[in-house]
């Protein structure tokens, strides 16, 4: 078998277990009630044994699918039960409890949010957001410990209703601080982790002074994804409504932005390059086709326009048209990466997991 036919097949194998991880983890969080997960996960290891008598490859096929599935389930469950059990116990009166802020504070027009890690004893380890109404949590900084008096709630419902707008950001419990009990009692010693909170935070206050106010919320979202100017002028609910919030959503492209801004504010290519390659090396995903006609040409323009520090991964015939730039290197790696065409997603997968490989990164 050739390399690219044993590729192929490798790829498919790969999408039928993904498949089946992805429905399993929408069955269970959507539609299936929490004590049918579990049952879930044994009906499909019991079906994919069912598949032994079937033929030819449509048995690995759903085979693979239906196991991937059952492991999708059995995740779910595990996670429920170390994270979403807990907290669910957790009593909803006052407690002193110590805490590391891992996030800059956010002001709103009566009060600060604070997301922290929870270090007590007595409440579960996870991430909370914390509203406190004392003036003093504004100079709070990541990696600040703190000791305040605290009321709890699941972050699993708000105004009532159940959301997993809290839980989708790792965030498994909301509390109000009672007034005048917070306190700062010292730095966490590796507090230096929090470094790229820092840097973030410079960068926006450089935007703060560079962009209009009614500019400023749309550039700090689409350049540090951070939203929460949006939140507060409530412009996340026409963004919503008309189905275009996706547009402030961070991706590779605003990854660029940042990039651009770093270079806007320093001035010299080389400097950006020493700054912005540590914190980050942006590779930018480009997959789709210029049309026919040459005035069709976004790809083509967009390839022309990103900043000199961004690695372009492509996937499409997109890439016949900018290849032909003059676009260089970046310490030795061509800017511009041939995964494949509009079809070959995981290649672009298998890409960015070994860069995270290379680079050492928790996630890509």
């Amino acid at each position: 078998m050739s390399p690219e036919i044993e590729g192929g097949a490798g790829v498919r194998k790969l999408a039928y277990c993904a498949g089946g991880f992805s429905a399993a983890i929408f069955l269970a969080h959507f539609l299936l009630p929490a004590r049918w997960v579990l049952p879930g996960a044994l009906a499909a290891v019991v079906l994919a044994l069912v598949t032994l008598l079937l033929l030819g490859q449509t048995r690995r096929r759903v085979m693979a699918a239906l196991l991937s599935a059952a492991i999708g389930f059995g995740w779910y469950a595990a996670a429920s039960a170390l994270r979403l059990t807990p907290v669910q116990n957790v009593s909803g009166d006052v407690q002193t409890v110590t805490a590391r802020v891992t996030e800059y504070p956010v002001a709103y027009a009566r009060s600060y949010g604070l997301t922290a890690l929870l270090t007590s004893p007595d409440v579960p380890n996870c991430k909370a957001r914390l509203y406190v109404s004392d003036a003093d949590a504004a100079a709070l900084r990541p990696g600040d410990e703190i000791t305040a008096d605290v009321k709890f709630r699941p972050s699993t419902l708000r105004y009532g209703e159940e959301t997993d707008a809290y839980i989708s950001k790792g965030i498994y419990l909301i509390g109000s601080v009672r007034d005048k009990t917070l306190a700062r009692t010292g730095v966490w010693s590796r507090s230096w982790l929090y470094w790229p909170k820092t840097v973030a935070q410079s960068l926006k206050t450089s935007a703060q002074a560079a962009f209009p106010a009614d500019v400023l919320p749309f550039a700090q979202a689409l350049m540090l994804g951070d939203k929460s100017a949006l939140y507060a002028q409530d412009l996340d609910i026409p963004l919503s409504t008309t189905g275009i919030m996706h547009t402030v959503a961070v991706s590779g492209l605003h990854l660029a932005f940042l990039l651009g801004f770093l270079r806007l504010f320093i001035g010299n290519r080389r400097m950006t390059a020493i700054i912005g390659l540590p914190m980050m090396v942006v590779f930018v995903v480009m997959a789709g086709c210029d049309g026919r006609m040459k005035k069709r040409n976004y790809y083509t323009e967009f390839a022309e326009q990103l900043p000199d520090d961004c690695v372009i991964l492509t996937a499409g015939f997109a890439k016949y048209r900018y290849n032909k730039l003059s676009l260089g290197d970046i310490n030795g790696i061509p800017r511009v990466l041939d995964t494949g065409q509009c079809n070959d997603s995981y290649s672009l997968a298998l890409t960015a997991m070994k860069l995270q490989d290379v680079f050492g990164l928790e996630g890509m």
